[in-house]
């Protein structure tokens, strides 16, 4: 009988199980919700205008994808075949703006808005005789397009007061203006830019003296 217990229980041991480690199979692995990646970079425009631009990747059907922007920057736009886009839009101020897809399946994007502190060159007044002046300068706006900055003038000379100026495109700017031909229209003359999303210049400063007073 013992015997016989002995002979049951290494035949039992011999077809015991042993315990494997299962690879997953590649349909499984290809099967997998991994989350497509979006990048976001912006140029800046005149005004508040935006172009946004970047790449859905890190998906087998990178083309005709939507794009959703939000933030400070609201708006769609749709993918090319390689998954670039890039699209126009206004801004409301400075902050963030995000890009997702629309399908919820990638990542979100987000870049800050900034501005730049605007310079004023070369901030001249030249006299052309009874009154009349001109005054010019140059905004040096950090290569960014220069155009819907305005200029404010003031300082001493009373006529200059709520006299403003925009700059053009490449940074100019010029108005002209009669002044009183009295003593309360000389003296040191200022200029102030202002961006759109109102940042501030230093004072520019040029001493005005009309002739024969």
């Amino acid at each position: 009988m013992l015997g016989l217990l002995r002979r049951w229980t290494r035949k039992a041991d011999r077809t015991r199980a042993t315990p494997r480690h299962a690879r997953p199979r590649l349909e499984s692995l290809e099967g997998r919700d991994v989350p497509s990646t979006v990048t976001l970079s912006v140029s800046y425009n005149a005004g508040k205008d935006l172009t946004l631009y970047g790449d859905l990747t890190n998906t087998i059907n990178p083309g005709n994808q939507q794009i959703d922007f939000g933030g400070k920057c609201s708006g769609w736009t749709w993918t090319d075949d390689q998954g670039h886009y890039v699209v126009m839009l206004p801004a409301t101020e400075l902050g963030t703006v995000t890009a997702t897809a629309h399908d919820g399946s990638s990542n979100t994007a987000m870049v800050t808005l900034t501005d730049v502190t605007p310079v004023i060159t070369a901030f001249k007044c030249y006299e052309f005789g009874n009154g009349y002046w001109e005054l010019t300068g140059t905004v040096n706006y950090g290569g960014r397009t220069a155009s819907d900055i305005i200029i404010y003038f003031g300082g001493t000379p009373v006529s200059l007061q709520n006299v403003t100026s925009v700059v053009a495109g490449d940074g100019h700017f010029e108005v002209g203006v009669y002044l009183n031909r009295t003593y309360t229209d000389n003296g040191m003359a200022t200029a102030m830019a202002v961006t759109i999303w109102g940042t501030r210049s230093s004072d520019a400063y040029y001493y005005i003296e009309q002739s024969g007073v």
